[in-house]
């Protein structure tokens, strides 16, 4: 048996019918859990804060550099934009006014900017500003983590079933750390496949390269808002880092004690066991059934036969409409 603590699901179904509570029971139901089911790596929390403080200290500069890029393209769009708002002054005011004093936008007759607006473009937005290395070693989104994941595994499986023989662009030579800020997402949901995910990236690596793995590390409460912060973007639930990136040596010691999730039914990476079973896991559901079963089954019946007769009923009105209706349209001469 497993040693998870009990959690009860007593929530009462959508389609359920309101029936007196004092003719029913409470009753509890055995049911087996999925043995495929991935579980999320126990982490303590000292590790997780102390990943999440390396995980900060890579990002540093990401945000401001997000930031600058918003407000280039905020210029650029209103710059663009000014000279249709402008198009009511010049019917007001001469065309020679405006070339004159040489400050506002001008738009050419094919609907084009100007040389003047072109120039204030170039002056206002700054193009000389370089990425953070860190952008090119990371992936941010639920979406584009998942999209990351499934490609590599899905790389991986085609490699190993064709013994190394297959193109392997997208099989990654760096060790991956998937930070998941779990407790903040709801629902929770959103992320449940990336341990099923990761453990199918683990179970198909090739065998000649143990130390190449997936990570997967779950950030302390409170942590989505601290890192959309750092990337200077709205939300930030899932960040995928290779080890690549720099300024993860300072974290690389603390990632080690994180156990690798492996599929044990794959069988074909460096760790996975095939001849490990899965724990028997047996939930227990609370519902509610009848107190007198005989009665129950009675009603139902009775219940049945009752809409087998109202169902009658309606096709014997629905046919007699018909007739009426054939009996009364006028004869074709």
């Amino acid at each position: 048996m497993s040693d998870k603590h009990v959690r009860k699901h007593g929530n009462v179904s959508n389609r359920a019918k309101p029936t007196n509570a004092s003719e029913r029971k409470v009753v509890y139901k055995s049911v087996l859990d999925n043995p495929f089911k991935i579980s999320w790596p126990k982490i303590p929390s000292n590790v997780q804060n102390m990943a999440f403080a390396g995980l900060m200290n890579m990002l540093n500069g990401v945000s401001d550099f997000n930031e600058m890029k918003k407000k280039a393209c905020r210029q650029k769009r209103r710059l663009v934009s000014e000279p249709d708002l402008n198009r009511k002054k010049r019917k007001v005011e001469k065309p020679t006014s405006l070339q004159g004093t040489g400050t506002l936008p001008i738009e050419t007759s094919d609907g084009q900017p100007s040389d003047t607006l072109q120039e204030q473009m170039h002056q206002e937005i700054p193009t000389s500003t370089q990425a953070p290395v860190i952008l090119e070693h990371i992936t941010v989104g639920i979406n584009e983590v998942t999209k990351k994941l499934e490609a590599l595994s899905r790389a991986l499986r085609e490699h190993a079933v064709n013994k190394g023989k297959a193109r392997a662009e997208n099989i990654s030579s760096s060790t991956q750390v998937v930070f998941v800020c779990r407790p903040d997402i709801n629902p929770e949901a959103l992320v449940s496949h990336l341990p099923s995910l990761v453990a199918a990236c683990n179970s198909a690596r090739p065998k000649d390269t143990p130390s190449i793995t997936t990570l997967l590390v779950s950030l302390p409460a409170g942590s989505e808002v601290s890192l959309a912060d750092a990337l200077g973007v709205r939300r930030a639930a899932v960040v995928l880092v290779n080890d690549t990136a720099p300024g993860y040596d300072a974290v690389k010691d603390i990632l080690s004690s994180i156990p690798v999730l492996v599929a044990s039914w794959l069988g074909t990476g460096p760790t996975t066991q095939a001849s490990i079973l899965a724990a028997t896991h047996i939930k227990q559901i609370r519902t509610t059934a009848p107190k007198d079963m005989k009665a129950a089954k009675e009603r139902r019946q009775q219940g049945r036969s009752a809409a087998k007769e109202r169902r009658k009923e309606l096709a014997k009105k629905a046919a007699a409409a018909r007739v009426v209706e054939h009996t009364a349209e006028p004869s074709g001469s």
